[in-house]
């Protein structure tokens, strides 16, 4: 009885072990499979696409790379650290040393910074009597930037360093108050007859905008911009006094040969343009600095900045379509390096079709990033022209003094321009917009006798000149005109 128990409890045990086999040997339902299926393919595509971003950021990386091998090779700046001064300059030696020593003396009330931004607007306006109060007041500050003129060489104390975006730098505004101060001077020594002061606070002006223009980057040149048309628009209102200051009353006395040489040091100072192009092609370059450094890194794709603030999607996306900025910026490169030698070239028509020819902005990997596509696709055009419209402004300025000289010589305006070569001038200066390299032009038989340059169109339009809101003269559109007589329109129906 016993063995058939055991019997029976053996064949029950071995149907429990083939059930169990049964369980685990089942076959799993085709769904299973197909789970599988497809995450072997998901994991296989993300794979590739692993491998075909490593590829991609090593072949833009390539490209990249060239192109910036054969900017360092032609021994143009590239980097930041390419920007920064080489030399330590000693204090004494230092113009923007001495200058913001000068903006450090600068003392005034709040009413009269007020009145200093207000009067400064149109040269000549200030009374002596509201100007004296804050030109006594700060006659250490005019010592100091009188003892800067001589020094020709700046170290602003700033030093770039990637990332640069990161890098704080200071603004021409720190300075902007000795341009204003300068205005008021000039124009107070102006408006009581001291001519020569006068001029002489002008060149105290020219100075301090083309140590400011020593800054690399384009705040700086559009603030050196300021100040040289204010510079022209100075002259232009000085002329007739210029011209009629012989035998004139004025306090003090008027010593003819110290306004004579003070007028033709100034002309020599506003015919010096190769200091100028080189800093302008410098602040170029500097624009090209800040692509390439915020290239070099996948994660200074975005500026630090904006990069705290994106979403960890959009830091992976950026991530993964980094080569495609890398890859997309070299034409931008080429475009700021073409820019670089018009302006070095000072050729307008060659700047023109740069700028006509201007990379294409890409909208889409980006296109939600707002902040990203302002800081890296802004307009370049307005910021370009800027360069020949001041050394048009120059020219024109450097011509009217030559003429003035000329009308106090002979006591009447040129017939043509060749009558100023070579006594007063060594060359009749050549229109920087013209296409042909043509002079400026002149017009002494108008009933506004001027000079003009033909503008950034290119087109002559014997003269003619616009008028915008602010009642000044439009030098964006139609011709860029210099005013003989001192009279500038300042509405449209005045200008004719």
């Amino acid at each position: 009885m016993n063995e058939r128990r055991s019997t029976a409890d053996v064949a029950e045990s071995n149907l429990e072990v083939a059930d169990l086999v049964e369980t685990v040997f089942q076959p799993e339902p085709v769904r299973y499979w197909w789970l599988k299926r497809v995450a072997a393919s998901v994991g296989f595509l993300i794979a590739v696409l692993v491998a075909l971003r490593v590829w991609w950021g090593w072949e833009a990386n390539r490209r990249f790379q060239a192109v910036i091998n054969r900017y360092i090779a032609s021994g143009q700046p590239v980097h930041p650290d390419d920007f920064n001064p080489k030399a330590v300059l000693r204090e004494k030696d230092n113009a923007a040393a001495v200058l913001l020593d000068a903006v450090a003396l600068v003392r005034m009330s709040t009413e009269e910074s007020l009145w200093l931004e207000s009067e400064t607007v149109t040269f000549g306006r200030p009374k002596p009597k509201d100007a004296e109060p804050i030109l006594n007041t700060n006659a250490e500050v005019f010592k100091r930037i009188r003892g800067a003129r001589d020094l020709k060489r700046a170290d602003w104390g700033e030093r770039l360093r990637s990332p640069v975006f990161a890098t704080p730098v200071g603004s021409p505004q720190d300075v902007w108050v000795l341009k204003r101060l300068l205005c008021v001077q000039a124009s107070y020594l102006y408006t009581i007859g001291d001519l020569p002061g006068a001029i002489e606070s002008l060149r105290d002006l020219r100075h301090l905008v083309g140590i400011i223009s020593q800054r690399p980057f384009f705040v700086s040149q559009r603030f050196s911009f300021r100040g040289e048309y204010a510079l022209a628009f100075a002259i232009e209102t000085m002329l007739p006094s210029l011209v009629h200051s012989s035998g004139r009353a004025t306090v003090p006395a008027l010593d003819p040969t110290s306004l004579r040489e003070g007028i033709l040091a100034l002309m020599d100072d506003l015919l010096h343009e190769k200091s100028l192009s080189a800093d302008f092609g410098k602040a170029i370059l500097s624009q090209r600095m800040c692509w390439i450094d915020a290239l070099q890194d996948p994660a200074s794709i975005v500026p630090i900045a904006l990069w705290a603030t994106t979403s960890t999607a959009d830091r992976a996306w950026l991530w993964f379509v980094g080569p495609a900025f890398r890859i997309e910026s070299i034409p931008w490169l080429e475009f700021f390096t073409e820019c670089y030698e018009s302006a070095n070239a000072l050729d307008w028509a060659r700047m023109r079709r740069a700028l006509a020819s201007r990379p294409v902005e890409r909208r889409g990997a980006v296109e939600h990033l707002t902040q990203f596509r302002q800081w890296f696709y802004p307009s370049y055009s307005d910021q370009f022209v800027i360069l020949f419209q001041q050394i048009a402004l120059r020219r024109l300025t450097s011509t009217a003094l030559a003429i003035a000289l000329f009308q106090m010589d002979k006591g009447h305006l040129p017939v043509t321009l060749n009558e100023l070569v070579p006594e007063y001038l060594p060359a009749i200066p050549a229109d920087p917009f013209s296409p042909e390299g043509a002079s400026i032009r002149y017009l002494p038989g108008a009933a506004r006798p001027l000079l003009y340059s033909i503008g950034p169109d290119g087109l002559d339009n014997g003269g003619e000149f616009l008028i915008d809101s602010y009642g000044d003269i439009d030098i964006d559109r139609l011709d860029l005109p210099f005013f003989l007589d001192g009279a500038r329109p300042t509405t449209q129906s005045a200008g004719g």
